[in-house]
Protein backbone atom coordinates (compact mmCIF):
# COMPACT_ATOMS: atom_id res chain seq x y z
CA UNK A 1 0.00 0.00 0.00
CA UNK A 2 1.47 3.37 -1.05
CA UNK A 3 -1.11 5.57 0.67
CA UNK A 4 -3.28 5.84 3.74
CA UNK A 5 -6.57 7.72 4.04
CA UNK A 6 -7.72 8.88 7.48
CA UNK A 7 -9.92 11.58 9.01
CA UNK A 8 -8.24 15.01 8.89
CA UNK A 9 -7.86 15.27 12.66
CA UNK A 10 -4.80 15.51 14.85
CA UNK A 11 -5.91 12.26 16.46
CA UNK A 12 -5.05 10.54 13.14
CA UNK A 13 -1.37 11.44 13.49
CA UNK A 14 -0.33 8.19 15.25
CA UNK A 15 -2.04 6.09 12.55
CA UNK A 16 -0.29 8.01 9.76
CA UNK A 17 3.02 7.82 11.65
CA UNK A 18 2.61 4.02 11.98
CA UNK A 19 1.86 3.71 8.27
CA UNK A 20 4.98 5.72 7.40
CA UNK A 21 7.14 3.76 9.83
CA UNK A 22 5.97 0.48 8.31
CA UNK A 23 6.31 1.81 4.74
CA UNK A 24 9.84 3.16 5.25
CA UNK A 25 11.15 0.38 7.52
CA UNK A 26 13.19 -1.30 4.79
CA UNK A 27 14.45 1.91 3.21
CA UNK A 28 17.45 2.38 5.52
CA UNK A 29 16.61 6.00 6.35
CA UNK A 30 18.53 7.83 9.04
CA UNK A 31 16.61 8.63 12.21
CA UNK A 32 17.16 12.34 11.71
CA UNK A 33 15.53 12.28 8.25
CA UNK A 34 12.62 10.29 9.68
CA UNK A 35 12.33 12.84 12.49
CA UNK A 36 12.22 15.72 10.00
CA UNK A 37 9.51 13.89 8.06
CA UNK A 38 7.39 13.26 11.16
CA UNK A 39 7.67 16.85 12.37
CA UNK A 40 6.75 18.32 8.97
CA UNK A 41 3.87 15.86 8.61
CA UNK A 42 2.46 16.84 12.00
CA UNK A 43 2.61 20.54 11.11
CA UNK A 44 0.86 19.85 7.80
CA UNK A 45 -1.88 17.93 9.59
CA UNK A 46 -2.39 20.83 12.01
CA UNK A 47 -2.87 23.22 9.09
CA UNK A 48 -5.24 20.90 7.24
CA UNK A 49 -7.36 20.20 10.30
CA UNK A 50 -7.63 23.94 11.05
CA UNK A 51 -8.09 25.42 7.58
CA UNK A 52 -9.21 22.86 4.99
CA UNK A 53 -12.26 21.62 6.84
CA UNK A 54 -13.55 24.58 8.82
CA UNK A 55 -17.16 23.50 9.46
CA UNK A 56 -17.01 19.86 8.46
CA UNK A 57 -15.04 16.70 8.94
CA UNK A 58 -13.07 15.45 5.97
CA UNK A 59 -10.24 13.12 5.08
CA UNK A 60 -6.60 13.34 4.20
CA UNK A 61 -4.65 10.90 2.12
CA UNK A 62 -0.91 10.54 2.57
CA UNK A 63 1.21 9.04 -0.20
CA UNK A 64 4.80 7.96 0.40
CA UNK A 65 7.59 6.83 -1.93
CA UNK A 66 11.36 6.69 -2.15
CA UNK A 67 12.99 7.60 -5.45
CA UNK A 68 16.20 6.22 -6.97
CA UNK A 69 18.23 9.14 -5.58
CA UNK A 70 17.25 8.27 -2.01
CA UNK A 71 14.80 11.18 -1.75
CA UNK A 72 11.69 10.58 0.31
CA UNK A 73 8.48 12.02 -1.17
CA UNK A 74 5.24 12.61 0.71
CA UNK A 75 2.07 13.93 -0.83
CA UNK A 76 -0.77 14.99 1.41
CA UNK A 77 -4.17 15.31 -0.27
CA UNK A 78 -7.33 16.79 1.18
CA UNK A 79 -10.68 17.75 -0.30
CA UNK A 80 -11.35 20.81 1.83
CA UNK A 81 -11.48 24.45 0.85
CA UNK A 82 -8.49 25.60 -1.20
CA UNK A 83 -5.77 26.71 1.19
CA UNK A 84 -2.13 27.27 0.28
CA UNK A 85 -0.09 27.43 3.48
CA UNK A 86 2.97 28.53 1.50
CA UNK A 87 1.36 31.89 0.78
CA UNK A 88 1.97 32.89 4.37
CA UNK A 89 4.93 35.17 4.75
CA UNK A 90 7.95 34.28 6.78
CA UNK A 91 7.57 35.25 10.44
CA UNK A 92 10.09 37.73 11.81
CA UNK A 93 12.00 36.20 14.72
CA UNK A 94 13.51 39.58 15.61
CA UNK A 95 10.11 41.02 16.56
CA UNK A 96 9.27 41.08 20.24
CA UNK A 97 6.65 38.55 21.26
CA UNK A 98 3.94 41.14 21.88
CA UNK A 99 4.25 42.48 18.30
CA UNK A 100 4.25 39.15 16.47
CA UNK A 101 1.14 37.95 14.72
CA UNK A 102 -0.25 34.64 15.88
CA UNK A 103 0.57 31.63 13.72
CA UNK A 104 2.88 31.04 10.81
CA UNK A 105 5.62 29.29 12.73
CA UNK A 106 4.41 25.80 11.83
CA UNK A 107 4.72 26.57 8.12
CA UNK A 108 8.16 28.07 8.74
CA UNK A 109 9.17 24.90 10.58
CA UNK A 110 7.98 22.82 7.60
CA UNK A 111 10.04 24.97 5.25
CA UNK A 112 13.13 24.25 7.33
CA UNK A 113 12.53 20.51 7.70
CA UNK A 114 11.63 19.87 4.05
CA UNK A 115 14.02 20.24 1.11
CA UNK A 116 11.30 20.90 -1.47
CA UNK A 117 7.80 21.99 -0.49
CA UNK A 118 5.09 22.73 -3.05
CA UNK A 119 1.34 23.23 -3.07
CA UNK A 120 -1.15 22.70 -5.88
CA UNK A 121 -4.92 22.70 -6.10
CA UNK A 122 -6.17 20.30 -8.71
CA UNK A 123 -9.36 18.32 -9.27
CA UNK A 124 -10.92 19.66 -6.08
CA UNK A 125 -7.90 18.64 -4.02
CA UNK A 126 -5.30 20.50 -2.02
CA UNK A 127 -2.01 18.69 -2.62
CA UNK A 128 0.97 19.45 -0.45
CA UNK A 129 4.16 17.79 -1.72
CA UNK A 130 7.13 17.36 0.59
CA UNK A 131 10.53 16.08 -0.55
CA UNK A 132 13.23 15.12 1.92
CA UNK A 133 16.78 14.70 0.67
CA UNK A 134 19.41 13.04 2.81
CA UNK A 135 21.47 15.74 4.56
CA UNK A 136 24.87 15.49 6.17
CA UNK A 137 23.17 16.34 9.43
CA UNK A 138 20.90 13.29 8.98
CA UNK A 139 23.85 10.92 9.10
CA UNK A 140 25.18 9.54 12.29
CA UNK A 141 28.80 10.37 12.85
CA UNK A 142 31.01 7.46 13.72
CA UNK A 143 32.32 7.44 17.28
CA UNK A 144 36.00 8.26 17.56
CA UNK A 145 38.32 5.25 17.52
Amino acid sequence: MDAIRVPARLESTPEVRSFLKEKTSGWNLHDELTGRMELALEEALVNISRYAYVNEVGDIEVHCRLDQKGQLHLEIHDWGIPYNPLERGHPDPSQDLASRRVGGWGVELMRRMVDDLTYTYSGGQNILSLTFRPRRTDQHSAPPS
